[in-house]
């Protein structure tokens, strides 16, 4: 049976319809907590993120997402009735909504109690009755016990400070805000950040949004303390028996004003004793007001940033522009690998911590050292057996290429086991790998040459895939240390022991082109080292395609000669790692005609669709790069003005 065509078109609407309805209604239970969209759908159900081993909860609005682990610990998720909502015997999920009450009376229901006994005084309860709604941080019974423990019976009229005017919701807090207190007008600082923890003077909020008649509860895991109009220098000077180093530098950078009136900051303050275990090269290197200056920097962050808000690694921003990872684990706090010991003093424009260790910013460090953080192992341990890790922490400026560790992987084992029984052989490479002065990747503009310290130049030249080094291509650049910059790339870089002509006279394959070039005056061209040229070899193979009377024609007139060598030579590198595969690269030769170069899928350099063949697995030389043919290419040879190339 057909169907009419407008009853088929109809159709197709509706089940487009039907189609978006269920892709909204899968993006919907996708967006819940915890992806348990099927478990959750019962009205009035809450899924709390709960950590194994020590009751800590997360409840859905105050963390965003699913996390299988935080702090180094297990989650599971269990499922219980929202605030305000309980069981009904016989119906499915939380049918039954509770009667809202006064904020005292929701607090003994919540059992608050320690909150409750000290609220149930008749000033606070006198306070709470004015014709108004107030939002209530209320500390759970163990902060209470703490506080006690540690600084006695906690104030009545301290309980104040946490009691701010209105009906704030948990979603009316964003990032940063501070709301007027019941207490003189003291302010109190309210964070939330991306993962959704919130923060109250870096109290975590525990349980968010239970309602009450006369305004709203959140429940927080500290009593917390008004800061009094502190700034963060000032709470290191009330500890100044184990910050005095740390205020020492911050005077001496000149940055006693700049972190007394920025706002909000974080200061990841190291301890005396942790600047105290600086290495004396650090501690030289510190006496460089610039280079202190960034020290002290590298421990500030312009956000707060209090250790609850931590549940997983991630990074920020320091005030250097540099990126710090901050993370939790089952032993505490890290920023960096330094350990937080003592952490969340809160002051008006921030927070301090307090951390085991220094953090040492790249500019601190020398070249071994960055190296090391670099992961650059193989590089070191080389670097190391050549003797030159001296040098490498000298005072001196220097530029590294060095290779990663799987650049050395990727070597021959007879090159690695030459390298390990010639110790000048070690040294040669890597000299070859530094060149003197603090060369940036801004700095690397067309085609350049810089003196390695092993004599011999290397190359560098710009692809659209990025920056060309000899034949290897710069992975990552511009890590600045103390005495210099590290450029990571991708290949070793060999040093070349001879001239585009000495490679020519080394391959018996090579010996009519040898010839030809000879006989075309260019033997000169090949020998010049301030060069770089890529030179496509003809083999003995493509000369002997060649007639007799061609071969002939072309030897015996030395100006064509050379128009058609110079049709197989490029001013300028050409390696495949500046190429990308499957695209064609059209570049000049010296007879100023077009060459079309390609890659492969195989990773194989091609011209106009024939093979360019490295020379026995080695291709550069000291003036450029040779590769062979086997055949001529085809040239208009055109009279032209000048040797040059693009």
């Amino acid at each position: 049976m057909t169907l009419p065509l407008t009853q088929v078109f109809f159709l197709i609407v509706i089940l487009t319809a039907l189609t978006i309805v269920e892709n909204v209604s899968a993006r919907r239970r996708r967006e819940l907590p915890y992806y348990l969209a099927k478990k959750n759908r019962d009205p009035n159900v809450c899924a709390v993120q709960e950590v194994t081993g020590t009751g800590d909860r997360y409840f859905p609005k105050c963390l965003a997402r699913r996390v299988l682990r935080l702090c180094g610990r297990s989650t599971f998720v269990r499922l219980q009735c929202c605030p305000g909502y309980e069981k009904v015997d016989g119906q499915p999920g939380c049918a039954a909504s509770l009667p809202l009450e006064n904020l005292i009376n929701t607090a003994e229901n919540l059992r608050l109690q320690q909150f409750h006994s000290h609220a149930s005084r008749p000033n606070f309860r006198r306070m709470l009755s004015a014709n108004q709604a107030y939002t209530i941080f209320v500390p759970n019974d163990e902060a209470f016990s703490e506080s006690i423990r540690t600084s006695g019976n906690v104030r009545p009229n301290r309980l104040l400070y946490h009691v701010v005017p209105g009906r704030l919701n948990f979603s009316d807090f964003q990032r940063t805000q501070e709301y007027e207190t019941l207490f003189r007008n003291n302010k109190i600082r309210v964070n939330k950040y991306p993962n959704g923890v919130a923060t109250v003077n870096c109290a975590r909020i525990t349980q968010p949004n239970y309602e009450a008649t006369n305004g709203m509860i959140h429940v927080i895991d500290q009593v917390v303390e008004p800061y009094d109009g502190e700034t963060v220098i000032a709470l290191l000077s009330k500890q100044r028996d184990k910050f005095s180093k740390f205020l020492a530098m911050i005077r001496e950078a000149d940055l006693t004003r700049e972190l007394t009136e920025s706002n909000p900051l974080t200061v990841f303050a190291p301890t005396d004793d942790a600047i105290a275990r600086l290495p004396p090269n650090v501690q030289k290197r510190l006496k460089k007001k610039r280079i202190l200056k960034e020290f002290v920097k590298h421990h500030v962050v312009r956000k707060i940033i209090c250790a609850d808000a931590i549940v997983v690694s991630c990074g920020l921003t320091n005030m250097n522009g540099y990126r710090l990872r901050v993370s939790c684990q089952t032993d505490g706090h890290y920023v960096d690998g330094a350990k937080l010991v003592d952490h969340d003093m809160v002051g008006e424009n921030g927070i301090v911590h307090a951390i085991e260790n220094a953090l040492l910013p790249d500019s601190v460090k020398d070249m071994v050292d960055l190296a090391a953080d670099m992961k650059l192992e193989k590089f070191l341990d080389i670097s190391d057996k050549a003797g030159l890790t001296t040098t490498m922490r000298s005072e001196e400026d220097y530029t590294i290429f060095a290779p990663t560790d799987e650049a050395f992987n990727s070597l021959s084992t007879e090159y690695m086991s030459a390298l390990r029984t010639r110790p000048q052989l070690m040294k040669k490479l890597v000299n070859y790998h530094m060149v003197n002065g603090k060369v940036m990747s801004d700095q690397m503009v067309g085609q350049q040459d810089y003196a390695s310290k092993s004599t011999v130049k290397i190359k560098v030249n710009v692809y659209r895939k990025g920056i060309m080094v000899d034949d290897a291509r710069v992975m990552t650049s511009d890590r600045k240390s103390g005495n210099g910059v590290i450029h990571t790339i991708d290949k070793v870089l060999i040093p070349p022991e001879h001239t585009l002509m000495g490679l020519v006279q080394s391959d018996p394959t090579l010996s009519q082109f040898r010839q030809a070039i000879q006989a075309a005056g260019l033997n000169k061209l090949l020998d010049t080292e301030n060069l770089q040229l890529t030179v496509l070899a003809p083999t003995n193979d493509a000369f002997d395609a060649m007639t007799r009377t061609q071969l002939n024609s072309l030897m015996s007139n030395p100006g064509l000669l050379e128009k058609h060598l110079q049709h197989h030579m490029v001013k300028r590198f050409v390696v495949p790692c500046g190429f990308q595969a499957n695209t064609n690269y059209n570049m000049n030769s010296l007879q100023d005609e077009t060459l079309r170069f390609s890659l492969d899928r195989t990773g194989k350099m091609r011209v106009f669709d024939l093979p360019m063949t490295p020379l026995n697995n080695n291709t550069m030389a000291v003036n450029g790069i040779l590769y062979k043919i086997n055949s001529f290419l085809h040239c208009e040879c055109k009279d032209r003005q000048g040797m040059h190339g693009r």
